[in-house]
Parts: C-alpha cells; structure tokens; sequence
C-alpha cells in the first residue's frame, strides 16, 4: 500500500469512528456518546 492510499484509508476510518481526520481525536459528540463527557473539555484545550 503506497502513502496516498494508506491516508485514504486512515481517513475512511477517522469519519467511520467519527473522529476529526486532520487530528486523529475523537469528536466532542463520540466522547459524550462513549459517556466521556468531561473529556470534552480537555480535548478542546488541545485540538484548539
């Protein structure tokens, strides 16, 4: 698998578990969905 294609994939994946794909973290509404809401927080400290 060559890097384009291997990136392609990745970012199939990063939407699949609905995850931002230029950062590789988890969306505000997947954390609350895995019942990690006080992560939210932190994790916008972080992605900005």
């Amino acid at each position: 698998m060559n890097k384009k294609d291997f990136e392609k994939v990745l970012k199939l994946r990063y939407k699949i578990m609905s995850w931002d794909v230029k950062t590789g973290i988890p969306s505000s509404e997947k954390l609350i969905e895995l019942g990690l809401d006080w992560l939210v927080e932190e994790i916008r400290g972080i992605s900005g």
